[in-house]
């Protein structure tokens, strides 16, 4: 009889539980949560130790595939700067698989940015805007984040970087940039765009080419006297050649996803690596 009597009151409390958590997960897909903008903001503000503000739009869908957008999103920049603002998004959109916050790895379904304007700066003391801390002291890391992003657009884009030894600032334009997981689990990258005022446009699947342009864009924009822009490395040599031909050879390209990038990416990097030391490939 006591037996009895245990089982129907788990019952009950596990049937309770069930209840108050559809209860829950109903009132967050469909309730007003637009009230909660400044609240979002300052936590921001608090985890940065820099002042975000949301003037705009701020639409949270919350569920197992949790969506996100937010409009007039300013960041501001640290004191000793003498712009007052470091980043502005007239749009922000994201899409993020609220289980993977629990299983890892973060998926991220869909990030979307429009009409945003970043800038990046360094003093004479070497001091970078991109520092952030909050004053607290931090936990010690778990080990790296893995994120997965499979779907990624970015319009009217303007990033400018400051540096006392560079006599002009380094301006770099993004018309559309977009960025797509496909079945492989390759990413199929478009940029449309320019580089210190040299149009670049780019198309093709992440890998090889993604690794030579993004240390190409890494050194150009430390010093572009020293440096050749991302343009020319992607274009001297017979480095399309090798994208396209040579590394997709199947006898020794990787045959999983994961080594794909990892294949594609260290192709891209070693390469970049051989022009600006002066041997081109």
């Amino acid at each position: 009889m006591k037996r009895r009597t245990l089982v129907r009151a788990v019952a009950v409390i596990v049937c309770a539980l069930l209840v108050a958590f559809l209860c829950l997960a109903i009132y967050l897909r469909f309730a007003d949560l637009s009230g909660w903008r400044d609240t979002v903001a300052e936590k921001v503000s608090q985890s940065l130790g820099r002042k975000v503000t949301i003037a705009g739009e701020f639409k949270p869908a919350i569920g197992l595939t949790t969506r996100l957008t937010v409009g007039d999103v300013t960041l501001a920049n640290p004191d000793w700067s003498g712009e007052p603002t470091m980043a502005s998004v007239r749009q922000l959109t994201v899409e993020l698989g609220l289980l993977s916050l629990v299983s890892g790895p973060l998926t991220f379904h869909d990030i979307e940015i429009e009409g945003a304007r970043i800038l990046l700066e360094q003093d004479a003391d070497g001091r970078a805007n991109w520092d952030f801390g909050s004053g607290k002291k931090s936990t010690p890391s778990k080990g790296p984040l893995e994120l997965v992003l499979q779907h990624v657009v970015l319009s009217d884009v303007q990033l400018t970087y400051l540096e006392p030894s560079r006599s002009a600032p380094l301006e770099a334009r993004i018309e559309h940039f977009e960025t797509t997981e496909d079945h492989a689990g390759m990413l199929q990258i478009t940029f449309d765009g320019a580089v210190d005022h040299r149009d670049v446009t780019i198309a093709g699947r992440a890998g090889t080419l993604a690794g030579l342009f993004c240390m190409a864009l890494g050194f150009y924009a430390v010093d572009p006297d020293t440096f050749a822009s991302p343009a020319f490395q992607l274009f001297s040599g017979a480095s399309m050649l090798g994208a396209f031909f040579i590394a997709t050879d199947p006898v020794s390209a990787s045959t999983t996803p994961r080594g794909r990038l990892i294949y594609g990416a260290g192709i891209g990097i070693i390469t970049s690596v051989n022009n600006i030391h002066g041997y081109p490939v």
